[in-house]
């Protein structure tokens, strides 16, 4: 069975954690860095992200920009 790719931007680990149980039937990507959520967005191209919107401030404001596009 051909599992849906979701990608999860956190930075608090524990979070991540239970997302893999609260997302058992997808192919759960998990990153705590922007840097990380662009390199695994590139290679693996999940249709769905979930961000962290409390991540450390972004200088530039280009964060969740960068992701989506």
């Amino acid at each position: 069975m051909n599992k849906l790719k979701l990608l999860i931007v956190e930075d608090d680990e524990g979070l991540c954690r239970q997302y893999r149980w609260a997302f058992p039937e997808h192919h759960l990507f998990t990153a705590q860095t922007r840097q990380i959520a662009c390199d695994i967005m590139a290679r693996e191209r999940p249709p769905v992200a979930i961000i962290d919107l409390g991540l450390p401030p972004d200088p530039d404001g280009q964060r969740k920009a960068s992701l989506i596009a």
